[in-house]
């Protein structure tokens, strides 16, 4: 199906769309973890880029892209 917006107008509207939380995808990640005994992750942490899982100590940052975006 065309898309009935132009691309500006698509841009505006797609840019008014603000992350809430993956948090399903984000949940079953974390049962990934657990269930293989990843340890060391922490979420919610104040860095640059908001990312939704951090490893401090190995210095690897995670980014969970959901179905919204990516289906």
């Amino acid at each position: 199906m065309a898309d009935v917006l132009s691309k500006a107008a698509r841009s505006r509207v797609m840019a008014r769309i603000r992350s809430s939380g993956n948090q399903n995808t984000e949940m079953k990640l974390i049962s990934a973890f657990k269930l293989h005994g990843v340890i060391g992750w922490r979420r919610n942490q104040l860095i640059f880029g908001k990312p939704d899982f951090v490893f401090r100590k190995q210095k690897v940052a995670v980014f969970v892209d959901g179905c919204f975006w990516h289906s």
